[in-house]
């Protein structure tokens, strides 16, 4: 309760500081008075960096056969070698997924299962579960793969491999893996003989969805996609591909609310985990990123004037190594809406090309040509950074380049600590980015610092005392009536509480 009376307070402290002020001003004049620096504390976060230990062990988070046999005692369990499924990695098991699929759908808490020791080759495929019984699962402990082939997908009109649509109460899990089998889609991509290569797996509007232990592998694309997911969790998962495969994000999120993500190990030819447009209440801890991959991506937002609108990200507790980018938020031009209130804390970075960066023109290199330069963007406000320490390969560690139309306001830096890979003090760049810096300032911010609120205040205090001496006016007059004047006083001293107890607060949180 405190912290959203705090967050109100925050998002809309000049109907308390400014109009109190105004009404209180004995001059009455026209004031002309601009907030533009606010900073969020919505949230409060404590405990200690974790240690990640060995990510590069496949098994690092996966749980033991036998503890899965165990947690699904009781259970109605269908194994697709029971329905048809030959497991060898050549015969097409499609069908036998479907049949398992309908009769665990029809069971309350039951279970489609994949046996380790098997590979199974399964075609583009779309499991509906609007119909289902709740506790679905799909449990994998073999391989499942995608057909490697770009000509076999011939005909599918799905941009996707695997695809669970309208499912409640549903969860992926296992020590297997979904293996894309990407190689060819990479090269045809390249080659510009295909414009856009499936998605591997998708969860399509969910609620109370889970997401843990297996391993993402090779994809076409997107590695895993939670679009319009509600209440999801992506938990313990390890997904892999080449630094080289183009696209290949390892966790997209789009449209999801009261969604996390929490130790994972992400190594990727592109964004590490990516969240764009209608996500609200996003949380990602205790992930490592790389090498290879871009970091963790706000966007890209605003594409073709489009509306965007992200909300309430923390990322926390994380380490970023080998990456090309750490902590990114990146708008096009044109676009319209608002990426507000994110929070980085507890953040390391290892030989990181682009640690912390905001960029508002953002154009992909895919694109023919520069991007048009436009008067619209999507605004960014109360983005907060807390202790990011590490290395950055390049010499620009800190780069805010915002709209010179929309400018990025309340950014809030506090204790960075960021030098070059080669041991050389890094620097900051910022173009039309506003907000303030505190504690230890490596490199030095060159965040534009507006103190309009506090020079406004002064010169109020200044010129209603050179009124009162001046003219030796008595505050009260017992001949008149001071009602109007008592009132005045009285929203001063209020507006006086409310400045002073904002202040205390930002100290102690």
């Amino acid at each position: 309760m405190l912290l959203s009376v705090h967050g109100l307070l925050e998002r809309y402290q000049f109907v308390y500081f400014v109009l109190p002020w105004c009404c209180c001003s004995l001059q009455l004049v026209y004031w002309n008075f601009h907030i533009d620096f606010h900073e969020s504390h919505a949230y409060l976060y404590h405990g200690l960096f974790k240690s990640f230990g060995n990510y590069n062990d496949m098994n690092l988070f996966k749980q033991s056969e036998q503890h899965h046999h165990q947690w699904h005692l009781g259970r109605t369990i269908y194994d697709v070698l029971a329905y048809g499924a030959v497991g060898d990695g050549r015969t097409n098991d499609t069908q036998a997924f479907f049949t398992a699929w309908n009769l665990a759908c029809a069971t309350a808490n039951g279970v489609l299962h994949a046996p380790v020791a098997y590979t199974f080759l399964v075609y583009p495929a779309t499991f509906k579960g609007s119909k289902c019984q709740p506790g679905l699962q799909f449990l994998v402990d073999g391989t499942i793969v995608a057909p490697d082939e770009v000509s076999a997908w011939g005909g599918v009109s799905s941009p996707t491999w695997l695809v669970f649509e309208h499912i409640t109460n549903f969860s992926i899990s296992g020590t297997g893996t979904f293996n894309g089998q990407g190689k060819n889609w990479w090269a045809c991509k390249k080659a510009k003989t295909c414009k856009q290569a499936p998605t591997a797996v998708e969860i399509h509007h969910g609620t109370d969805v889970t997401v843990e232990n297996v391993a993402f592998l090779n994809s076409q694309q997107i590695h895993l996609n939670l679009n319009s997911v509600v209440r999801g969790q992506a938990k313990c998962l390890t997904i892999v591909a080449p630094p080289t495969s183009p696209n290949t994000d390892g966790i997209h999120v789009s449209a999801c609310t009261n969604t996390t993500i929490q130790n994972c190990n992400i190594a990727t030819g592109d964004d590490c985990i990516s969240i764009v447009s209608g996500s609200h209440n996003i949380e990602v801890e205790n992930v490592y990123c790389g090498p290879g991959c871009h970091g963790i991506s706000i966007g890209s937002l605003g594409e073709n004037g489009a509306t965007a609108n992200v909300s309430q990200v923390q990322v926390k507790n994380c380490v970023m190594e080998g990456t090309t980018n750490g902590l990114r938020i990146k708008t096009w031009q044109g676009g319209n809406g608002l990426a507000y209130n994110f929070v980085y804390q507890n953040i390391s970075m290892i030989n990181v090309t682009n640690p912390i960066i905001i960029d508002q023109y953002y154009c992909p290199s895919s694109q023919s040509g520069p991007c048009s330069n436009s008067t619209d963007a999507v605004q960014i406000e109360l983005v907060k950074y807390t202790n990011i320490t590490g290395t950055s390969f390049s010499s620009t560690a800190v780069s805010f380049q915002c709209s010179e139309s929309v400018a990025c306001t309340s950014i809030h830096l506090q204790d960075i600590s960021l030098q070059q890979t080669s041991g050389g003090p890094a620097t900051s760049s910022c173009t039309n980015a506003r907000g303030v810096a505190i504690g230890i300032e490596n490199p030095p911010s060159c965040l534009i610092i507006n103190n309009t609120r506090c020079a406004t205040t002064l010169s109020w205090l200044k010129s209603t005392l050179n009124n009162l001496i001046g003219n030796k006016q008595p505050l009260l007059d017992k001949n008149k009536n001071n009602t109007k004047l008592w009132i005045y006083l009285f929203i001063a001293y209020t507006s006086f509480l409310l400045f002073a107890t904002y202040w205390i607060s930002v100290l102690i949180f």
